[in-house]
């Protein structure tokens, strides 16, 4: 079992003690994670936050983490932090869901790389998405003026799909 945690992924056996414990500095905050598998080595994607001393590489990021070794992989600068990570293993793409409302598509077959965008929710953060084969399936908050003149999140009750 892999857990993840504020800043650290967490094995932990059958029986369920923790087996390691795994940081990985440049990540800084994890903000998502998800189990893949990068060719025929099982990985988990990590999103992190980065860390906030401002140095260049410091900003979010997307990793994949070997599970054999609990080394990264990859690490590639990503715009926007991700709120959500969902793989889809018959076609090998790993999809993000972030603040601004887009679904951001990699391809994890072959290294990662980035294969395109939907911008399905332009005022709202995606909250949940799910994906099966080439469809995508997501819900958001978007923001609304609050009563004190500031912003608050509500639940957008309209349900976006992308189907390329």
């Amino acid at each position: 079992l892999v857990t993840l945690t504020y800043a650290a992924a967490h094995f932990i056996s059958r029986g369920g003690v923790e087996l390691a414990e795994v940081r990985h500095e440049s990540l800084g905050v994890l903000s998502a994670g998800v189990m893949c598998a990068s060719g025929r080595t099982p990985a988990v994607a990590l999103c992190g936050a980065g860390t906030a001393d401002g140095t260049e590489g410091s900003g979010p990021s997307l990793a994949l983490m070997d599970l054999s070794t609990a080394q990264l992989t990859v690490q590639l600068p990503l715009e926007i932090v991700p709120t959500v990570a969902r793989w889809e293993g018959r076609s090998g793409l790993l999809v993000l869901g972030g603040g601004d409302g887009l679904a951001r598509v990699f391809d994890v077959r072959s290294g990662v790389k980035a294969v395109g965008a939907a911008p399905l929710f332009p005022r709202g953060v995606i909250h949940d998405l799910d994906v099966q084969d080439n469809s995508l399936a997501a819900s958001a908050l978007r923001a609304q003026l609050g009563p004190l003149g500031h912003d608050e999140y509500v639940f957008d009750s309209n349900l976006r799909t992308a189907d390329p």
